[in-house]
């Protein structure tokens, strides 16, 4: 597996597959892989997000869920993505969706936060957490739930299950004044 420079995508379209990963590690920099389609599951494997340093760019997101291709920064959204499964999956850096639907579940599910977030859900997405192991890296500038809504295209996290090991200094949730508000 070929390691792309951050904010270069990889895009790989799973719709309609179950992507066993059987154990098996992505290693890539921040957003250099992102998953996009509707009606896919990832499971049973390692994503590791590292740090780029020739282009010094954090070591943010492992697993990136987006509905088209192209710039998040300049990306306006109009379609979701849909029907999307993380499961029993161990990530190192944290799991950004931006304009999907996406359900974490399954009692093997491990994820740290790096630099920003273990769980991110940006313009347009809902983030559903059934089950799993949550923190963020005692380095990590944030805490390990946080939201994004961007004129009137709000993004939702739901948590009905899951463990959540908050490090010294940080919080839970995004705080209201740092970019969203908690509901």
């Amino acid at each position: 597996f070929t390691v792309y420079p951050a904010f270069t995508r990889h895009t790989l379209d799973l719709t309609g597959v179950t992507l066993d990963r059987d154990g098996h590690t992505i290693t890539g920099y921040n957003h250099s892989v992102v998953y996009v389609g509707d009606n896919f599951t990832i499971k049973n494997g390692n994503m590791t997000c590292v740090y780029d340093s020739v282009n010094n760019k954090k070591e943010s997101y492992a697993a990136v869920i987006y509905p088209q291709v192209g710039n998040w920064q300049t990306d306006v959204v109009t379609d979701k993505s849909t029907g999307v499964v993380l499961e029993n999956l161990v990530l190192t850096g944290g799991i950004n969706c931006f304009g999907a639907d996406v359900t974490v579940r399954g009692e093997n599910t491990n994820v740290t936060g790096n630099y920003y977030y273990a769980l991110w859900a940006d313009v347009l997405a809902t983030l559903t957490v059934e089950d799993g192991t949550f923190t963020s890296a005692a380095s990590s500038t944030n805490g390990i739930i946080g939201a994004c809504s961007d004129a009137g295209k709000e993004a939702y996290v739901y948590i009905s299950g899951g463990d959540y090991t908050v490090p010294a200094g940080k919080n839970l949730v995004l705080q209201s004044t740092m970019a969203s508000s908690q509901q």
